[in-house]
């Protein structure tokens, strides 16, 4: 299944989509190598073998989009096209880069799912479904409309204090309703606070494709 990946839609946000409308996320087990139990996220999805075969027709020229325009990795500088999808898709470790020795590495550099409730706003109103913009991991800060990021993750729902898992945090920060009350949960959403029990998680992602001009120069 492909659906057309938006403007700045992150590479996540894309898998998000694209298994939601296939029905293969109905519980927080099925988000692995997707986004953490906890929220986090990598540079890019790294899929288990069920979720990765969803995406198997892709081509490689639609898979060098996600990479280039759509991810923070530019992983096409030190690996070829198919040894990044074997990595999303199906787990496969990428080789080591003998003149950068943790090239392979870099993929997991990590940071914490947000979101801005205004911008999810503004894409229901005028796209008819909301998706996660790739600025948002790279800032705690939208840019759009100078206002901090919220979190996704929850322990418990800030609404009706029911305990929550990734599956509920994810519909409901896209949704804007609490999956247990319905209540608007972009109104009791908290903002992203950066303390030092959680500053290594909001650690903001380098967009590498910023510079990719540079390497043909």
């Amino acid at each position: 299944m492909k659906l057309n990946v938006f403007e700045n839609e992150s590479i996540h946000s894309y898998f998000i989509r694209t298994l939601l409308c296939l029905g293969q996320l109905n519980d927080k087990s099925d988000f692995r190598g997707l986004i953490s139990p906890s929220g986090v996220i990598r540079k890019l999805p790294c899929l288990v073998a069920r979720q990765g075969s969803a995406f198997e027709e892709l081509t490689n020229n639609f898979f060098e989009l996600l990479l280039t325009e759509h991810s923070t990795y530019y992983g096409l500088r030190h690996y070829n096209i198919g040894e990044l999808r074997n990595y999303i898709l199906y787990s496969s470790a990428l080789p080591k880069v003998s003149e950068i020795p943790d090239a392979h590495q870099i993929p997991n550099s990590r940071t914490q799912l947000r979101y801005c409730p205004k911008c999810f706003i503004e894409q229901i109103k005028n796209k008819g479904v909301s998706w996660f913009k790739l600025d948002w991991q790279c800032s705690v800060v939208c840019t759009i409309h100078n206002d901090k990021l919220f979190h996704v993750f929850e322990c418990r729902t800030n609404c009706c204090n029911k305990p929550s898992n990734i599956l509920r945090d994810v519909l409901s920060a896209i949704s804007g309703k609490c999956c247990f009350c319905s209540r608007n949960s972009w109104e009791v959403a908290q903002q992203v606070f950066i303390g030092d029990w959680n500053r290594a998680q909001y650690l903001v992602l380098e967009n590498d494709n910023q510079y990719k001009m540079y390497q043909f120069r």
